[in-house]
């Protein structure tokens, strides 16, 4: 799953204050794909070597006690990784990493008026079809007239 998000531009999305984690349920749940589904993968895992201590898929590291844990949770013998549900207020808990379930992701933002690159990078919209790769995978050159 890593090297799908990745090669997108983008990563598994971090909950790292009330106001986001708020806005990843309401925003999630505005998009027609997911209904119907109420858990999906964040990118927090527990590998249970430094019991309490949890990492974030770029390899940060947070407490246990940070989050938005469900009651009961986080309850160890659930699983290594931890999964949202956005049935009603976004908690989290954890879970078996096997278990398939959509992954949020999320991705950098570019300055208004410019172009999003497909990997990820941001790019002028002066450089777009202008013969030159500026994106570094040829996004910024696909699709131009003539």
């Amino acid at each position: 799953s890593k090297s799908l998000y990745s090669s997108r531009g983008s990563s598994f999305a971090h909950i790292e204050s009330p106001t986001e984690n708020e806005a990843l349920g309401s925003e999630v749940l505005r998009d027609p794909e997911v209904a119907g589904r109420n858990q999906f993968w964040i990118g927090l895992k527990s590998d249970n070597s430094d019991r309490g201590v949890y990492h974030w898929s770029d390899g940060r590291a947070v407490s246990q006690y940070v989050g938005f844990w469900a009651i009961g949770q986080p309850e160890e013998a659930e699983g290594n990784c931890v999964a949202v549900s956005l049935s009603s207020s976004p908690l989290w808990s954890r879970a078996p990493c096997r278990q398939l379930l959509p992954l949020i992701c999320q991705q950098p933002a570019c300055v208004e008026g410019s172009f999003y690159c497909r990997n990820g990078k941001c790019s002028t919209q002066s450089d777009i079809c202008n013969g030159r790769d500026e994106c570094g995978d040829v996004s910024d050159e696909e699709n131009c007239p003539g």
